[in-house]
């Protein structure tokens, strides 16, 4: 069931209608009423019943893109129209029209052809909001056909088997084959060929339609066979006199053809070279003006000297170049550096022996200090070297003698530390000044490095200048070598003598004169073979016309066994019989007591379609009821059909109600109210004044809004 109604810019309305499943929609006139049924053909047809394309569904939009769209149980969709515009590039302005649908929820549809396929799937093939115009444009054949295909035609008493017999004997009585054995010959062969039009896998109803198409093309081509062949022998008198003198003269004239066409190949291959020389000398005329110019417009690019004088700019350059040599200097350095190491390492090793002297006084000086701190200390008769060792002998000589002694080792002590620090001071002075003499040596190596790079730029410079000077030559060269080959072109082309050739202003008007002569020729010659042709088939068309005229008959009688006269008459009444009995019961519901009727044959026996109502024992037709007799039937009708498609989703819409007086929209309302369970929603509306109805919701629709009443 349709839950929601969704719109966007439809004739100037965008709202959600909720619905109920049976809902009423009045209101004056631009309320929108109509509208809301539109948006339901529109979202579920995918155009507007009477605008079939996106061009004229889109005059109902009031934006540049307009939306219908639906909500059901389980599954919503929705479905725009879109306009866009674009200017040509000759200032025109094109105007296109497209479709976007969107589903949901989405199952992996990614284009339209898909989603149109899904939404097939979900609410089904059959067109539920049915477009009846459409269906009442239809001709009586495809009314039939689309009725048959809600109620295929079956029956247990005909399959091809019976209905090959049934044929055969209606057709192929004893009675014909004595009377006239070539017509029940060709009855028997039709039969046949006929029964072939039926696929093994075809059920009744399409293995019918089959055969009764084949009859129909057979009965055309023998009524023009049979027509065709009765003419050629009514001509055949007329035409014998004129024919005899056919076959005299046709081999001379042949001959005079052959030896005509000759000629004008001739002629033809004589003017087409002749062209083909004037073409060619042109070209060659051309050519010849071009090279002039060429050979000129080169010239004078040689005449133009170049304004650089390479010679000079490289001496100019070369003169720049310094080549100082400070190899000389350097050494001169590098030897004063050497003789400041050599010297500082000599001083080196001076301290190096000054401070292991120093370090031998001192540990001669400490050891003689602490022996005779021992020897005081611990007084006599005791061993200096552990207080515990008892020793008897005397140390004041040893005293005495470091009284001496000391004062010599410390004066020394003091000397040699003067000379450390003497030789420290002459090394820090030998270190700096080679530090000195390595910069200098350095800035020296950086002067010479830096004037060769200044010399590999200069060099480079004079390399691009010498390039510069070999490509001009070489251009130069170049010119000068093109100019020779372009001369020697000249010079050969000028030898060339134009080629003689046959006047064209004679040999066209031959060449047309030939041309004239031999379609003079093939006239004749085309005249006199149909001709004889045409005799031939005269003479075979008074053997073929009685043929054309039993099989003519023959397919005849085989259509009417097949039509509505015949077996398919009799199948018919049982489909039309349910549909008729449906739709009755239906029209009783709403209170109609008017039965409907189905004719499948005129009055003068052509197979119709038609169908309407009986009233006051009289046929009327459809298409004459009044409009709200109309909708009346209408209504009854499009609830059969739905119920017989049986499509996922039964939608029935009714417009312009307001065509029902008071008593006959009761009685619809009431009827439709009983057929709801057969359909899931129905949707009606009108300029109508209903206070309220059993089972029905009504929209009252202003301009404020929508109010409903139960």
């Amino acid at each position: 069931m349709i839950k929601t109604i969704r719109t966007k810019n439809i004739k100037g309305n965008t709202f959600d209608q909720e619905l109920t499943g049976k809902d009423i929609f009045v209101g004056p006139n631009g309320s929108g009423k109509s509208t809301r049924l539109q948006a339901v053909q529109l979202a579920i047809l995918g155009y507007i019943p009477g605008k079939k394309t996106n061009a004229e569904t889109f005059k109902l939009s009031s934006g540049d893109e307009m939306t219908a769209g639906l909500q059901m149980d389980s599954f919503s969709f929705d479905r725009s129209v879109i306009r866009a515009e674009k200017l040509k590039g000759t200032g025109s302005k094109e105007v296109k029209y497209s479709e976007s649908i969107t589903v949901s929820p989405n199952k992996g549809e990614k284009n339209s052809t898909q989603m149109n396929a899904r939404i097939s799937a979900e609410i089904g093939n059959f067109p539920m909001v049915f477009d009846f115009q459409q269906f009442l444009d239809m001709s009586d054949a495809k009314r039939r056909e689309f009725i048959y295909s809600l109620s295929p035609i079956s029956s247990e008493e005909w399959d091809k088997k019976k209905v090959s017999a049934h044929l055969i004997q209606k057709l192929l009585t004893q009675g014909l084959q004595e009377a006239n054995p070539d017509l029940h010959e060709a009855s028997k062969e039709l039969i046949n060929d006929c029964l072939d039009e039926w696929p093994s896998d075809y059920d009744l109803s399409s293995g019918l339609q089959a055969m009764t198409s084949w009859v129909e093309s057979q009965q055309k081509h023998w009524n023009k066979k049979q027509n065709d062949a009765t003419g050629a022998v009514r001509e055949l008198a007329d035409m014998k006199n004129k024919l005899e003198e056919t076959d005299r003269d046709i081999t001379i004239k042949k001959e005079e053809l052959k030896d005509f066409r000759q000629q004008h190949t001739d002629v033809h291959g004589q003017i087409k070279a002749g062209y083909e020389i004037k073409r060619q000398w042109e070209q060659k005329r051309g050519r010849l003006e071009a090279l002039k110019g060429e050979i000129q417009q080169l010239t004078s690019i040689l005449d133009v000297k170049s304004d650089r004088d390479y010679a000079v700019e490289i001496a100019v350059l070369q003169q720049s170049i310094k080549q100082t040599d400070v190899s000389g200097e350097a050494q001169t350095i590098q030897d004063q550096i050497d003789a400041l190491v050599a010297l500082r390492e000599s001083k080196t090793a001076e301290g190096v022996d000054a401070r292991q002297k120093s370090d031998k006084l001192s540990l001669e000086l400490n050891t003689m200090n602490e022996v005779l701190k021992n020897i005081e200390e611990k007084g006599a008769g005791v061993c200096v070297i552990h207080h515990q060792i008892g020793c008897d002998k005397d140390f004041s000589k040893f005293t005495s003698f470091v009284g001496q002694k000391g004062p010599s080792l410390i004066e020394q002590l003091n000397s040699l530390e003067q000379q450390q620090k003497d030789l420290r001071n002459e090394i820090k002075e030998l270190r700096a000044e080679e530090s000195s003499l390595e910069q200098s040596k350095q800035a020296l190596y950086k002067s010479a490095n830096d004037e060769n790079t200044a010399n590999d730029g200069i060099r480079s410079r004079i390399e691009i200048i010498r390039k510069d000077e070999q490509g001009e030559i070489r251009r130069h060269q170049d010119t000068q070598n093109k100019i020779i080959n372009l001369q020697q072109e000249q010079e050969r082309l000028l030898n060339d003598k134009q080629p003689t050739f046959a006047p064209l202003e004679i040999l066209e008007p031959q060449l047309s004169a030939l041309a004239q002569q031999i379609q003079e020729l093939e006239r004749l010659i085309e005249e006199k073979e149909k001709a004889k042709i045409t005799l031939s088939n005269a003479q075979t068309a008074m053997i073929s016309a009685s043929k054309a005229q039993y099989y003519f008959t023959a397919c005849k009688s085989l259509a009417e066994a097949l039509g509505a006269k015949g077996i398919q008459g009799e199948l018919v009444k049982g489909v039309l019989g349910p549909i008729e009995d449906s739709i009755n019961e239906n029209l009783q519901l709403m209170g109609i007591q008017h039965p409907m009727f189905f004719s499948t044959e005129s009055e003068t026996g052509k197979e119709v379609f038609q169908f309407g109502w009986i009233k006051n024992d009289r046929k009327t037709n459809f298409d004459v009821l009044s409009t709200g007799e109309k909708l009346m039937f209408l209504s009854a009708f499009l609830v059969t059909l739905l119920e017989r498609a049986n499509p996922p989703l039964k939608v029935l819409a009714l417009d312009d109600i307001n065509n029902l007086d008071k008593k006959n929209l009761s009685g619809v309302l009431q009827g439709l109210n009983a057929l709801s369970h057969k359909l899931d929603n129905i949707l009606i509306a009108g300029v109508v004044e209903i206070e309220a109805a059993e089972g029905w919701t009504i929209w009252d629709l202003t301009l404020e809004g929508a109010a409903s009443r139960g």
